[in-house]
């Protein structure tokens, strides 16, 4: 029978990172990502508001407004791909002394892993322009007021994905790393990896 083992799990027992998710084998250890999420979004916002007037000798008055706002709110709510597969029966593998430390044996192991960084975080910026010209006055004991404006509005998503093959990591074949094995810090250059492997893509 397949035997596991995760950093997550010592000695048959989920380490203080790891929980138990109930699972069939005695070493179903999870990663708590809660913390990594955000509960409220970030947000920021822009505006632009002008106007102008002037007088014109027929006693009318031209006038100009110009409004434009931008709002752009940061949510990270999206988390990391997960790696599980066969720990290699081969010493000094990746995972293979963790095993025989553990009690269980590297010819039938297999590790699951998820990185605890950051979640992932996606975007949306809105925005909103206006342009109004117009005259206004006095004919003929009328007033007037004429205008001419244009309004657009624009609305943009973009979300943060990973280049996991940047990093070193196999998503279709994952391989134990030794980098999985340790603290995602700054001590561990995984973790660069893994952050500089981000980008924004428009959806």
């Amino acid at each position: 029978m397949p035997q596991a083992w995760s950093p997550l799990n010592q000695n048959g027992a989920c380490t203080g990172k790891g929980l138990s998710y109930g699972g069939s084998l005695p070493t179903s250890c999870r990663m708590n990502l809660q913390p990594t999420l955000d509960i409220y979004p970030s947000r920021e916002s822009k505006k632009l508001h002008a106007q102008a007037e002037v007088q014109l000798p027929n006693a009318s008055t031209f006038y100009a407004e110009v409004l434009h706002s931008q709002t752009e709110s940061q949510i990270a709510v999206n988390s990391w791909a997960t790696f599980g597969g066969r720990v290699r029966n081969v010493v000094g593998a990746p995972g293979y002394a963790e095993m025989l430390a553990n009690g269980l044996s590297p010819a039938f192991g297999f590790f699951y892993w998820q990185p605890d960084l950051p979640a992932l975080a996606q975007s949306y910026e809105n925005g909103l322009s206006r342009v109004v010209l117009g005259l206004k006055g006095e004919f003929n004991d009328w007033n007037y007021n004429a205008s001419l404006y244009q309004t657009q509005s624009t609305s943009l998503k973009r979300v943060q994905i990973v280049d996991y093959a940047q990093a070193g990591l196999n998503t279709s074949s994952p391989v134990l790393l030794a980098g999985m094995l340790q603290p995602l810090d700054d001590q561990n250059p995984l973790t660069a990896q893994l952050l500089n492997s981000r980008s924004w893509q428009t959806e």
